[in-house]
């Protein structure tokens, strides 16, 4: 058995109790958001619908008992921890 085709990966996940706060998807949603200050530039970055990106924002948001963004007219959304 060869081993040069192994890899390693860890997938670190956010957990309150038994229940999953945020995963990497997530948190790689969130670094692109704050990054690009768009849900759409970043679901199409990572490849994900555009739906499923406000579902995770909305869930987490959910789960963590508050708002994570703040829209602006004409401005897209902005991450709680970005200047404006």
């Amino acid at each position: 058995m060869s081993i040069d085709n192994l890899e390693v990966k860890l997938e670190i996940k956010l957990m309150r109790g038994n229940s999953v706060i945020m995963d990497g998807l997530t948190a790689d949603l969130l670094r692109a958001i704050s990054s690009s200050g768009s849900i759409l530039a970043s679901a199409k970055l990572l490849g994900i619908p555009y739906a499923k990106a406000w579902r995770m924002i909305t869930s987490l948001e959910r789960k963590i008992g508050g708002q994570g963004h703040q829209a602006e007219e004409g401005r897209g959304w902005r991450g709680r921890g970005r200047a404006h």
